[in-house]
């Protein structure tokens, strides 16, 4: 962990929603907190982050999939820079393909790490030369980054280039303010249109790299892209969650998908249901159940409606139904709603479907004013507390305890969970009036 120099990388997406649970502190409030809670009660520990097996997704029939012209792709999946001859300027320095399969959208990515601390620092991650000599429609270039916090001094800075000739012209530049969950920027590099080649250059620079914990980029593509050919999906959001009070509380929710292209968007849906033994691997028994967790006949979700055609410009509000009558007895479930479309360029995404049974929100101020962060962790975890907050509980995904401590009258905690091996748990907030909140968090 940090502190520690260990650096094992992280991050579930899998795609599992942050939205709720990977809230992280406001720039003012990093440091501001109270140390030393106590000794824990532990009572386990999980194992390494599991492997998440995909199942095959059935592929869209009688679909017109004119493609785009791709002319670089970049997901760095061959596990090496040389592959697609990538270089350096002045050298690597930090960057680094992560080989840890909780880092990427999804993994692997590539990575500028704070370690070994650098100062004054510049160092570029460049693409090899692209030919655009022939190109007669748009250039245009997407990646997908992610920004995990450390010190928000504004400080350290993600430069984004684009060569022209000899000249290298920025075209967008990200600061050390914040955490930054996976975002999809897409650029328009007319003005690079009459050139022969171009190349794209990923600088990281600043003062100080222990400021931040990890800038990364992944997803590349550069392309030649003709609108009237294809259609472009996009969703509202990319997780939702549903929290039904008893086993006879059925909870719908709803997302949207929109077709922002100027073809007709035809897509289907395969819902992937994460088993027991994909969620968390332990040392202690994890079939607590009535029932075995990987019970092929259980079914919880439900997408209405599950395919169709969206026309240019229109939109498909699919509301997602949740029954835990068809659930296990456990307490907290997930599945992957897989998307698959003629989009060319998003031919699969993933909405994260979680369920919580059981469990009630703070009733005196909302659950969303408590803020964890950094999320992923390396073992030091902020907490801001809301008003009234007698004791913090973390907890396996199946529910057993591995710590209880007394919060009470804390505003701010910090706690120091190096000692635990990486994984996911769940914290439990328990608030005075008997309510309480769920957050999930992941150590690396």
């Amino acid at each position: 962990m940090k502190f520690s120099m260990k650096f094992l990388l992280f991050l579930i997406s899998c795609t599992i929603s942050s939205s709720l649970f990977a809230q992280s502190l406001g720039a003012t409030e990093n440091g501001d907190f109270l140390s030393g809670l106590g000794s824990f009660n532990e009572t386990a520990t999980s194992d390494k982050e599991p492997h998440i097996e995909v199942h095959s997704i059935p592929k869209v029939s009688n679909i017109n999939q004119k493609q785009h012209n791709l002319l670089l792709t970049e997901d760095w999946s061959s596990g090496s820079f040389s592959t697609n001859n990538w270089t350096f300027e002045p050298s690597a320095g930090n960057w680094f393909i992560a080989s840890s399969t909780v880092l990427g959208n999804p993994a692997p990515a590539a990575v500028f790490s704070w370690n070994p601390i650098l100062t004054n620092y510049s160092y570029s991650m460049i693409s090899p030369e692209i030919d655009v000599s022939e190109i007669t429609g748009q250039i245009m270039f997407d990646f997908d980054y992610f920004y995990d916090e450390w010190t928000p001094t504004q400080t350290e800075f993600l430069k984004v280039y684009a060569q022209n000739a000899d000249d290298w012209l920025l075209i967008d530049s990200f600061v050390n303010y914040g955490d930054v969950q996976w975002t999809t920027k897409s650029y328009n590099l007319d003005d690079f249109a009459n050139s022969a080649a171009i190349r794209i250059k990923f600088e990281a620079s600043g003062q100080n790299s222990n400021n931040i914990d990890r800038w990364i980029i992944d997803n590349i593509k550069i392309y030649e892209s003709n609108p009237d050919l294809y259609p472009q999906i996009e969703l509202s959001t990319y997780s939702i969650l549903a929290m039904p009070m008893d086993w006879n509380d059925i909870r719908t929710e709803y997302f949207t998908i929109y077709n922002t292209g100027q073809a007709d968007l035809i897509w289907e849906s395969n819902i992937d249901y994460l088993k027991g033994d994909e969620l968390s691997k332990f040392n202690f028994n994890t079939n607590l159940n009535s029932r075995n967790a990987s019970d092929s006949k259980t079914v919880w979700l439900t997408l209405s409606p599950s395919s169709g055609s969206i026309a240019s410009g229109a939109s498909q509000i699919i509301a997602a139904v949740f029954n835990p009558g068809d659930a296990l007895n456990e307490y907290w479930h997930q599945a992957n709603i897989l998307l698959s479309s003629n989009d060319p360029l998003n031919p699969v995404l993933t909405v994260s479907a979680e369920m919580y049974i059981g469990w009630t929100n703070l009733s005196e101020q909302p659950m969303e004013q408590i803020m964890i962060g950094p999320i992923p962790s390396n073992g030091s975890l902020h907490i801001k507390l809301i008003d009234d907050i007698t004791a913090i509980q973390m907890l396996s995904l199946t529910g057993q305890q591995i710590f209880l401590t007394n919060v009470f009258g804390m505003p701010h905690v910090k706690m120091d969970l190096n000692d635990y091996k990486s994984g996911t748990y769940v914290l439990k907030f328990i608030h005075k009036s008997g309510d309480i909140a769920l957050r999930k968090i992941v150590l690396f």
